[in-house]
């Protein structure tokens, strides 16, 4: 790991720092891009492009070493159960929440320089490719960043325009990046399920102990000559075996002990050995001089012989002779076993050792075959193996092969058999499991993200949009559902299951009384019977019911049971359960059923009373099942593991179909605001149409009815408006007829005053009167004219007219009449830019805007007008400027 990642500690100091520096990045970058030229545009696309792509990768070449270093599991691959592992999986969230801020803050400014989606396309590919040919760690790491960037760019890139909390966005968003980090925690689990696979077939092939052979050549002088042991052997104690032992373990064999059980055996001239289950007597020395000469080979040492009788287990056994102070001519033998087991034998025992050694391999989910001379002489776990390796002989050795939904890998081992390990393809409940997992945990991150950067403003979003509202109730309420009914299920399932067992337990130990009765009966007591013969029997019942049995006596001691060394070994107390005891024989319950725990291992067991013939119990049976304990919890992780990718996924399509409903609930409502928004009192306005006749239905009816009475008022508005308008311009009109009658009243007295008085100027006077009288009348039929006019006004249409054509026609009019320079400039010559209006109007109106701009320039100065054209939004913006002397 990279330096400030080493330890579980630093990931979370530089995962926080690096949140902070994103979460900042998110909130306070905002470039301005306005000002650049096109060179330096293209440069900072390449920066930006370039930025957010390494990133993402180093990211996630983080997240798959991380994965690689933690511990392993066989079945579930990477193992949570410490605060260390928490804390790593806890940085991934961090370092996760970095990227998704980062990418937002630099792909929303990479998308305000206007260039094609594809040219990202090609920047990111691109990148990807170099780094391809340059990065051999794994070619999926490049190809899932190229991949995530460009949909990243493209959610953004179409969920800009929302103002709203937009929450089919922030889903994409969420869904992109748990499918990209757990594809990328998926592929870390499967190349480190391969690597482990490939180690377990290596360790399974091994058939000697080249440590241990190299330490015999080293100590085979020290220990025949070790005085401490001969001393030991002279002494004669009570444990002598036990006090070799342990001095051998402690002094010789400090890290082998770890790792071998070693058990010493003293063998003096003429000493017997009772070899067990069996119950043989033979002579001690004499026995394993036979093992040796048998099934053992030579080693290194010429004290240590390698017995490899079975094919699951390497087994050494070391010959130390030493001289015999009670026969000067005789001598004592010393046997050290060395016995390293991969699997320990027997139902449920690997389980119980798990916690003791670190020997055993974790073997839970493994299958392999070992052949000799191309035929199978041993197969371990489920996978069904041919019996015969001519066919499997066309798969290459040392390498991965699939066959039947299993993995396999086939080795060579170095006494000439094959060894093939196998496991099952990972379930893809467990594979879909990291993405449902991260999906849950990044939605309920970038909600409270969300809340803590925009807490002021949610209550104010979420009480403007009523769609927003009810997608989240929509959601929330699927939610609710989807977890009640998991509880339910799980609790369900879980209760049928211990139901179920119960019932098998009971059956099998009902069965194993039965047996234990037929083959002891005769009211005989246990006590009397010989121990090592009842662990016999029972050792043959537990192969035949596939469950251990212990066997307690009325007091509650063990008498026997099929599985001795869990008690030699103290996992288990020899004493009985009490509240099993109180159960039975107090409360004289026929069958006692309850969950008991060894170490870590948690397991069920049953007692029942054994009744054979006497007046009283004669002893009580105890099935500790052991048994499929692996495969029980595994099967109830597979369903809990299956809910919570269905919780997921129902909730994601949930979302879906909750956001695609609002919509189609709030779509009416939004048509009947746009509508509201839209009417207008001098205008027709339509109705809308509804064929439902629900609440929204009667509510649209009611807008319908709306606009009728709204059209039928401004009708009588505009009724009311023209008769004040008409007494107005009849008031206007009269005051224009009234003015040239006064006038025209005294002319005429004059006139009529001069003609009785026979006024000598008579001509003149009539002359200047007449010039007068017309002149008025002339004003009077100007005014009529007017009033005509007015009556004969009709309400115009506005007309589709193209803007620049018109200022065109009007610079063309002064352009050759005039020595000012007039220029149009539009800002986009292939553009057209149409606006409602009256063509002749607007002609008249640029025509004089023109005319004033010519008439303010002096004439000694050389005029400039300049005209510019522009649209912006929903606006038409015109802009004449000249070199004039302006507004005086």
């Amino acid at each position: 790991m990279p330096p400030g990642l080493n330890s579980p500690g630093d990931q979370i100091i530089t995962g926080i720092l690096v949140l902070f520096l994103a979460v900042n990045l998110f909130r306070n970058f905002n470039f301005n891009i306005s000002s650049l030229k096109i060179n330096k545009l293209r440069i900072l696309l390449i920066i930006w492009d370039l930025a957010l792509w390494v990133v993402s990768f180093l990211i996630f070449v983080y997240l798959f070493q991380l994965i690689q270093n933690l511990p392993f599991n066989s079945f579930f691959g990477v193992e949570v159960n410490g605060i260390n592992n928490f804390l790593s999986l806890f940085s991934i969230l961090l370092f996760s929440s970095s990227l998704y801020f980062i990418g937002r803050a630099l792909g929303s400014h990479i998308l305000k320089i206007p260039v094609p989606y594809g040219l990202h396309v090609f920047m990111f590919i691109l990148f990807g490719s170099i780094v391809f040919l340059l990065y051999s760690e794994s070619f999926i790491l490049p190809l899932t960043t190229t991949f995530f960037v460009l949909l990243l760019i493209l959610i953004i890139r179409f969920s800009t325009r929302e103002q709203r909390i937009n929450v089919l966005k922030y889903l994409l968003v969420i869904i992109l990046f748990s499918a990209a980090i757990a594809l990328i925690i998926n592929i870390s689990e499967q190349q480190k399920k391969n690597l482990h696979l490939k180690q377990t077939a290596e360790l399974l092939s091994v058939t000697h102990d080249d440590k241990l052979e190299n330490k015999f050549i080293r100590l085979d002088k020290e220990l025949k000559q070790d005085r401490h042991i001969i001393k030991i052997i002279d002494q004669e104690v009570i444990n002598v075996e036990s006090e070799i032992k342990q001095y051998v373990s402690t002094k010789y064999f400090p890290e082998i002990s770890k790792k071998y059980d070693i058990q010493v055996t003293l063998c003096q001239k003429g000493e017997l050995l009772e070899i067990q289950p069996e119950g043989i007597v033979s002579d001690c020395s004499g026995y394993f001089e036979k093992l040796i000469s048998e099934f053992g080979t030579g080693t290194k040492s010429p004290i240590l012989y390698l017995l490899n009788s079975d094919p699951e287990s390497i087994y050494y056994i070391a010959k130390l002779t030493y001289p015999d102070k009670n026969d000067p001519s005789g001598f004592v033998n010393i046997y050290l076993e060395f016995y390293y087991k991969f699997i320990p034998e027997g139902i449920g025992y690997p389980e119980l050792l798990a916690n003791r050694t670190n020997n055993n391999l974790d073997l839970s989910n493994y299958s392999y075959a070992r052949y000799h001379k191309d035929i199978l002489i041993y197969k371990f776990g489920s996978f069904p193996y041919h019996t015969n390796l001519k066919y499997l002989a066309k798969y290459p050795e040392k390498q991965f092969f699939h066959i039947d939904r299993y993995l396999h890998y086939k080795l060579k081992m170095a006494n000439g058999d094959y060894l093939v390990v196998s496991r099952p393809y990972t379930k893809l409940s467990v594979q879909l499991l990291s993405f449902s997992v991260l999906f849950f945990v990044f939605a309920i991150t970038i909600v409270m993200v969300l809340m803590f950067l925009y807490s002021k403003d949610v209550p104010k979003l979420l009480r403007s949009s009523f769609q927003t509202r009810l997608q989240l109730i929509f959601i929330s309420t699927i939610s609710f559902i989807i977890i009640i009914l998991a509880v339910i299920t799980l609790y369900y399932v879980k209760q049928s299951n211990e139901n179920k067992l119960i019932e098998q337990l009971n059956e099998k130990t009902n069965s194993v009384i039965i047996e234990l009765q037929h083959k002891i009966g005769g009211g005989q007591n246990l006590n009397t019977i010989d121990q090592p013969q009842l662990e016999k029997i029972l050792l043959k019942f537990s192969k035949v019911f596939f469950t251990d049995i212990n066997l307690y006596s009325p007091s509650g001691q063990l008498i026997a049971s099929s599985r001795p060394e869990i008690f030699n070994l103290g996992l288990l107390s020899e004493n009985i359960n009490p509240m099993a005891y109180e159960e039975i024989m107090v409360k004289s319950r026929l069958f006692y059923f309850t969950q008991e725990k060894i170490g870590k291992v948690s397991y069920y067991s049953s007692y029942a009373p054994l009744e054979l013939g006497g007046d009283n119990t004669a002893g009580i049976v105890n099935l500790p099942y052991f048994a499929k304990q692996t495969e029980v919890k595994q099967a109830y992780y597979l369903m809990i593991f299956t809910f919570i990718n269905l919780f997921v996924f129902l909730g994601i399509i949930g979302t879906v179909m909750a956001v695609a409903f609002s919509r189609i609930i709030t779509r009416p409502l939004k048509v009947l605001q746009e509508n509201i928004a839209s009417i207008q009192i001098d205008k027709p306005n339509k109705p809308i149409q509804w064929a439902n006749e629900d609440e929204i239905g009667k509510l649209i009816t009611e807008y319908n009815k709306m606009i009728d009475k709204l059209e039928h008022s401004a009708e009588l508005l505009k009724q009311s408006e023209r008769e004040s308008a008409w007494r107005e311009v009849a008031q206007q009109i009269a005051h224009e007829i009234k003015n040239p009658l006064t006038p025209m009243k005294l002319n005429v007295q004059y006139l009529d005053k001069a003609f009785r008085e026979k006024d000598p100027d008579l001509d003149e006077k009539v002359k200047s009167i007449s010039n007068s009288l017309i002149s008025q009348i002339e004003s009077l039929d100007k005014v009529a004219e007017m009033f005509s006019d007015l009556a004969k006004t009709r309400v115009r249409n506005f007309e589709n007219v193209d803007l620049g054509k018109v200022i065109r026609e009007s610079v063309q009019l002064f352009k050759n009449n005039t020595p000012v320079d007039i220029s149009y400039q539009p800002a986009d010559i292939t553009e057209r830019y149409f606006t409602l209006a009256f063509e002749k109007d607007l002609l008249r109106l640029f025509n004089n805007l023109i005319k004033n701009a010519i008439q303010a320039i002096e004439k000694n100065k050389k005029g400039t007008v300049n005209i510019s054209l522009e649209a912006k939004d929903q606006f038409i913006i015109v802009t004449i400027s000249d070199n004039g002397k302006g507004i005086d």
